[in-house]
């Protein structure tokens, strides 16, 4: 591993070397203290004066700054409250004024900028060029210290001193998912591999699967507000602060009372969310399976108690419309319409005697008709027109409440697989892992590290690092030593 020293006396506080990969003669950018804007070649030979600004205009510390993929436009943030665009020659394009604070971390996407700063700011100008106001992203507490965002998944990552990183779509700017773990400030945030890092003062490195952003059937944003998941988490027991990813490389460095930089074993990680993947897919197999039947059975039991409830409601009804029916006085009772339907009392008796003396007979001494049959009472078949009439309405409420019975059933089912999602296995957040599995040191310093940035040419990965009194530069062939 060869170590080279760049630029001495340059403070750096932000690094950018474009192109990150490719052919082309490599270009570094540097910022720091008084506004400072440095321009460089990949061996350290500044442009214009010899360690000297090129672009001036900031009037505080230049906290970050990005290069966009063409190379020809650099764009700076610092403490003076200003976002500033400039062409690579240094001649300036544009000051953007939209933040309240500090501005401590920027982005680019193609022609899309993101900015991010104190008090949880954080903005996003679909075109930075143009006039449109930028969009603010609402969400963190705390001051915001790192940006990234993922081309591939079209998706922006912040960490905040709130403890936690967030995740926002590039188009529109929804948040959709929060990644919550670390006890301190996370410090950085890279992406690698289709993985999230994220970095923290509690000095670990926590690296998350990067949360699909769905569309919510639920209004608000429309969107769903998911929950990241850590899979693995590698404890450097000192305070963390910067990360830089590239493919499939990774650094991290330490604060505090040493500073070391570390390499991750992005390989070896990606092993690791395989494993598990299968082990996941096992478990939500399993759960699913489980949690069916059990849907299954709850059914079973609604139908059934549904089915008791209409047969015993069908005889309560039955039993009020045979005691309204005994109540009912018999039709052959006198009647101011029927008066001539009791004979009078002095009536002569040649009447009954016309029988040949017997009186008439009593309908109540009849032998009584069989009464009907009871069917089934989840099908009743009664032909006694008033029962029908009266039970239609009863059936119409049971049934409501039978739908209404099946719907909590299906809404408790959803509501568990939809708790479980397919990262069930990773709900608590992993023991911390020795990091000598997962990681290597790279170089050891006597002075803070302020900022890292990787390049790689034709496999060749190169490591760029800003201290407190120059900028240096670690090479290595790729496959021997990685960095």
């Amino acid at each position: 591993m060869k170590e080279k020293v760049l630029a001495e006396a340059v403070g750096a506080h932000c690094l950018a070397v474009h192109p990150a990969g490719g052919e082309a003669p490599r270009v570094m950018y540097a910022g720091g203290a008084n506004g400072y804007v440095g321009k460089f070649t990949k061996d350290g030979v500044a442009y214009g004066k010899k360690a000297g600004p090129c672009f001036e205009g900031h009037t505080g510390t230049v906290t970050c700054l990005a290069v966009n993929e063409a190379g020809d436009t650099v764009v700076t943030a610092a403490t003076d409250k200003t976002v500033r665009a400039w062409k690579a020659n240094g001649e300036p394009v544009k000051t953007m004024s939209h933040h309240s604070g500090w501005v401590r971390a920027l982005a680019l996407a193609g022609d899309a900028l993101v900015t991010a700063g104190d008090a949880g700011e954080v903005f996003l100008l679909p075109s930075w060029s143009g006039d449109d106001p930028p969009v603010q992203l609402p969400g963190h507490a705390d001051s915001v210290g790192s940006l990234v965002v993922d081309s591939a998944s079209q998706q922006i990552f912040s960490g905040s001193f709130d403890r936690t990183a967030r995740q926002w779509n590039l188009s529109g700017g929804a948040c959709t998912a929060v990644y919550s773990g670390h006890t301190g400030h996370v410090r950085s945030v890279a992406v690698a591999k289709g993985m999230l890092l994220t970095a923290s003062v509690d000095g670990a490195v926590r690296v998350w699967s990067i949360a699909k952003a769905e569309e919510s059937e639920e209004g608000g944003s429309g969107r769903r507000l998911e929950s990241g998941v850590c899979i693995a988490c590698l404890d450097y027991g000192g305070m963390l602060n910067k990360l830089a990813a590239l493919g499939s490389q990774a650094v991290v460095s330490t604060s505090g009372t040493e500073y070391v930089i570390h390499q991750l074993d992005i390989k070896r990680l990606e092993g690791l969310i395989a494993s598990r993947a299968d082990e996941t897919k096992r478990e939500y197999g399993n759960l699913l399976k489980t949690t069916t039947e059990a849907k299954t059975l709850s059914i079973k039991r609604a139908a059934e108690k549904h089915a008791k409830r209409t047969a015993k409601e069908a005889e309560k009804l039955r039993a009020a419309i045979k005691e309204e029916a005994d109540q009912k006085p018999p039709d052959t009772a006198e009647t101011p319409d029927n008066p001539a339907a009791t004979p009078p009392a002095d009536a002569p008796a040649e009447d009954a005697e016309a029988d040949g003396g017997k009186p008439p007979q009593d309908d109540d001494n009849e032998e009584p008709a069989p009464p009907p049959e009871d069917g089934d009472a989840a099908g009743l078949q009664v032909e006694d027109a008033e029962f029908e009439k009266r039970f239609a309405a009863v059936k119409e409420r049971l049934a409501a409440e039978h739908e209404k019975a099946l719907a909590a059933v299906q809404a408790k089912f959803d509501a568990k697989m939809r708790g479980v999602s397919a990262t069930r296995v990773f709900e608590v957040s992993p023991k911390a892992m020795p990091t000598a599995t997962f990681s290597t040191v790279l170089a050891e310093l006597d002075e803070p590290i302020r900022s890292l940035a990787l390049s790689e040419v034709e496999q060749n990965t190169t490591l760029y690092f800003a201290s407190e009194t120059a900028i240096r530069r670690v090479a290595a062939q790729y496959g021997t030593i990685t960095i």
